[in-house]
């Protein structure tokens, strides 16, 4: 029988040096080998440029980490997209309606509160602010 692992990245497969340890990559690398899914999740894009800076989408961190395994697929943006290692490409993929993007966007300017949302390779925000260079620290 196969099983499929999920795991979020920050706070739970990468300690607070964005890494894993040498023990979780053989492991990870045993159970995908063995036939097994591997997929990494995030709020993270798949790709994204931020103020033309690269930062670490889910595919840079998987690179990074060098989990370059069989059976592996990356959930991003939140659960929009699901991306075949493989295969590289996206084999599923969600995105809200304009109207309803342009509904939120229009009560936040009321509200006057921070919100973000991505395109295919950018974050996207009115302005740049202190939770976007948060975001820019952390990513």
């Amino acid at each position: 029988m196969k099983s499929i692992i999920f795991t979020d990245l920050d706070g739970t497969l990468l300690n607070d040096n964005s890494v894993i340890s040498d023990y979780t990559h053989k492991t990870l690398k045993k159970f995908t080998d063995q036939g097994h899914i591997l997929v990494l999740s995030s709020g993270r894009s798949l790709i994204f440029i931020l103020y033309e800076i690269s930062l670490k989408s889910v595919i840079k961190v998987k690179n990074d980490l060098n989990l370059n395994f069989n059976n592996i697929y990356l959930c991003c943006a939140n659960g929009t997209q699901i991306y075949d290692c493989k295969q590289n490409m996206v084999i599923k993929e969600e995105r809200m309606n304009m109207n309803d993007v342009e509904n939120i966007w229009e009560l936040n300017q009321t509200m006057n509160i921070h919100i973000q949302t991505y395109s295919d390779t950018e974050l996207l925000a009115k302005s740049r602010d202190k939770e976007v260079d948060v975001y820019m620290i952390k990513c």
